[in-house]
Parts: C-alpha cells; structure tokens; sequence
C-alpha cells in the first residue's frame, strides 16, 4: 500500500517537472504580483525562500519574505510595484567606507540588524546599536556618510548640549537626533513641556535653526499679525521659529476649510519674503 502511494506521489512530481510547474523558490513567488516576484528574485539570488506575509503599510501593499543564504538567515520587503523597501544585509557585505563608518559609529557598542534600502537611487543602511543597555539606530550611506544617528543628550557636542539645557531647562527630552542629510546638519529634539509635544532644531555651533511654538510664547507683534490673518480665528495653526545670523522669523501654516496657506513674519510683526 506504501509502496503504491509513493509510485502516485513520484509520478505527480515527475509529471510536474515534466510539465515544468514552478517548484521551491519559484513556487512560492508565483503567488506575487510580477513586479514584485522580479525584485524580490533579484535580492534572494541564491537563496531559499522561507516565508512569504503580505501585509500593508499605509496605502501600499507589501511583501514580507524570509530567506536564507550563504547559511545566514535574513528578511526582505518589497512593494507591489516592485520596489524595494528594504533587504538585511550583513556588516561584511556592505561597501568598505560604509563599513568604516558603522564600525566607528558603533564603537563599544553591539551591532543588531542592518537593513539595506534604496531611496531615489541612493543606496542607505539603516543600523541598529544596542549600547549601555539601550537601542538605537542610525542611518549610513555608501560611501560612509553619516546620515542620522538617535543619541543622548550627553553625546551631543558640547555647543549643541549647552544650547538644548539652556532652553529645554524644565522640559522632558524624549529623543534627539543627528541629521545631516544634504549636508544640512541638525540636531533635532522632541521634547515635551506643558503637556505639549515639541521640536527644536540646533546647528553643530549651538544655535537654534527651528523651533516649534504655541502662539502664546511668540511676541505680541507676530501675534497681532496671525490675528489679522483671514480665517484665523477658525482654522488650525502651527507656528515654527527660525534664526539666521542672529535674526528671528516666525513661518506660520494655516489651514482653512482644507486650504493650507504659509505666512512669514519678523519679530516686529513686518512681513517676511517667503524662503
């Protein structure tokens, strides 16, 4: 009876193969879209597929996929459209100035999973650090830019640490991060003070760029001019201040009836030329 059945399941896979029906990796991808099943065979290469989860992130659909190759476990993402949003990869396969900088970057700490993915044709790796018993993640270029970096407060430099006590004295610090993305180099804060959620940018030289505030902390000129605004009264506004070479301005985004309108002002409550 045995013997029968594994003649029957013989004969289908030989008929299978015969008939050329996708079998392991191509088996299981066949269930993707096709833009998706090319991109997704592109990064496994080799590799054996182990799981596939279709899942969503925000308006898009995804795919998540477990593979293995050269004896390594690793994951991958891809959208149905066939982009790729992004693919594990190890410290050793990443380009040498990339490593260089992961490898300074993570110093003393313990490196978790590193995630390759491609934004406007750059190539970018994100990182994962675990060190005096807490994660954080920072973002690496090809070439070994350092993209962003989450710190403490007592790592940032010593200009930028001044700066945040200075004027966070009393608010709770939640995250800091480090962005130099275009090399326009920041150091962003969310804080909270009076049960308010809020940003602060600084400058590697310890001046505040940007800075989020509720209309009762900006001066009363600025004031009177939202006020004056059309639909003020009624619509939803933020108000960001930013400083150049010592001069404040105060950029305000005011939504009316779904219509968002940007307005700029000096501290004297005068009109500013839009950026």
């Amino acid at each position: 009876m045995k013997r029968a059945m594994w003649a029957a399941v013989g004969a289908a896979c030989w008929a299978a193969a015969a008939w050329g029906a996708p079998t392991g990796n191509e088996a299981k991808l066949a269930r993707l879209p096709i833009k998706a099943r090319e991109a997704a065979r592109r990064e496994i290469g080799e590799g054996r597929i182990e799981h596939i989860v279709r899942d969503k992130d925000g308006d898009k659909i995804i795919f998540d996929i477990d593979f293995t190759r050269a004896g390594k476990e690793r994951s991958l993402t891809v959208t149905r459209e066939g982009e790729l949003a992004e693919v594990q990869v190890f410290l050793e396969e990443m380009p040498a100035p990339a490593q260089k900088t992961v490898r300074a970057t993570a110093a003393g700490a313990q490196l978790g999973e590193i995630d390759r993915s491609v934004e406007n044709g750059k190539t970018e790796y994100d990182v994962e650090m675990t060190k005096a018993g807490a994660t954080r993640n920072f973002t690496v270029a090809a070439d070994g830019k350092l993209i962003s970096l989450e710190l403490p407060l007592a790592e940032a430099p010593e200009p930028v640490r001044k700066t945040i006590q200075t004027e966070l004295a009393g608010a709770k610090i939640s995250a800091i991060e480090f962005s130099n993305d275009e090399d326009d180099a920041t150091y962003d804060v969310t804080y909270t003070r009076a049960g308010q959620e809020r940003e602060l940018s600084v400058d590697p030289d310890g001046d505040v760029t940007d800075e989020e505030l509720p209309l009762a902390e900006i001066p009363a000129p600025v004031q009177a001019a939202i006020k004056a605004l059309p639909g003020a009264g009624a619509g939803e506004l933020t108000v960001d201040k930013s400083t150049d070479q010592g001069k404040a301005e105060y950029e305000i985004e005011l939504t009316v009836q779904g219509k968002k309108e940007t307005h700029r002002f000096r501290a004297d409550g005068t009109a500013a030329p839009p950026e």
